[in-house]
Order: C-alpha cells, then sequence, then structure tokens
C-alpha cells in the first residue's frame, strides 16, 4: 500500500495547485491513500467547508488539521458535516468533529490520528501523548495499520512524538 502525506497546503494557490495536479500524481506513483493537512487552505488561516470539499475533490482522502483549524468561520459544521476532515484529538472530546478516523484504502482499514503539540503553539492543549495512549488501547484489533500526523511547531517534539509510536501504529 502506498500512502502520501502533503503538509500545510497554505493559501488559496496552494489549493489550486493540488485541484490541477494532486489526482495525476496519485495515478502516475500509484498511490491508494492520500492524506492532505489543510488547517491553512483558507485565504487567512483555517479551513472552510468549500475549502475542504476542494482538497477531498482534488485528491485527499483525509484532512487533517493543526492549531488554525478552529479559525475560520463555520468551522464546528463543516468538522461534524465532512468525518475525513480531522481536528487535533488533543482538543479533547468536548469539541466539534474528531480527532481520528478509520478509512478503508486498497483493502486495509487505515487509522489516522491528528495531534497538536504543545510547545510554543496556541491554543494551548493537553497532552497529545495521553489522548493518543487512550485511543490506541481502545481501538486494537480495528485496524491494519495507522499514520500519526502530528503537527507542532517544536522538531523535538514531533522526533519525540514520532519515536515514541514508531512501530506502535
Amino acid at each position: 500500500m502506498r500512502i502520501l502525506a502533503v503538509g500545510d497546503v497554505t493559501s488559496p494557490a496552494g489549493l489550486e495547485h493540488l485541484k490541477r495536479n494532486l489526482w495525476k500524481f496519485r495515478r502516475e506513483r500509484g498511490i491508494d491513500f492520500c492524506i492532505v493537512n489543510g488547517e491553512n487552505a483558507s485565504l487567512i488561516s483555517g479551513i472552510t467547508l468549500d475549502g475542504a470539499d476542494d482538497l477531498l475533490l482534488a485528491g485527499a482522502d483525509v484532512i487533517t488539521g493543526g492549531n488554525h483549524t478552529m479559525r475560520a468561520k463555520g468551522a464546528a459544521n463543516m468538522l461534524e458535516e465532512r468525518r475525513s476532515v480531522l481536528r487535533p484529538i488533543n482538543y479533547g472530546d468536548g469539541v466539534a468533529g474528531a480527532g481520528w478516523g478509520i478509512f478503508d484504502a486498497a483493502g486495509y482499514r487505515v487509522l489516522v490520528i491528528n495531534a497538536l503539540g504543545i510547545v510554543n503553539i496556541e491554543p494551548r492543549l493537553d497532552n497529545p501523548y495521553l489522548y493518543i495512549d487512550r485511543l490506541l488501547e481502545r481501538m486494537k484489533g480495528e485496524y491494519d495499520l495507522a499514520v500519526l500526523d502530528i503537527h507542532a511547531e517544536a522538531t523535538g517534539e514531533k522526533l519525540a512524538i514520532g519515536y515514541a509510536y514508531d512501530g506502535l501504529i
């Protein structure tokens, strides 16, 4: 199985580039599943329902977010309406949408987890490890492979989370 992860699509120009090229790239490379971080796909920051729909039509199977996810007007409604658009899991249970999902791709059940770091980043959220650990325990046996999208400012934090879960998910 071939998975493509596209990081931080920014601005309408980035969105237009994917609209013109992503499906072609997927076909040429035999990509089975595509995850796109789209939290900044709108003009200023955040992602709108139209932007999410454009990314999904352009070839994204799942859209992940980050610290700007909730900034666009209507973000909460969009997260409820589009289950393939994720917000960081450590926003907690009382926030619209979900921080994870299981998606079918090439005969596999793919668990996608979206988490936000806490070093030098706003909004200040709970520790992502707590949410990831709890989810992995709860979902044992429900997926075939997993991808963790960690959105963070500090390289050290990204590496620490990567090392912590490498081979576990």
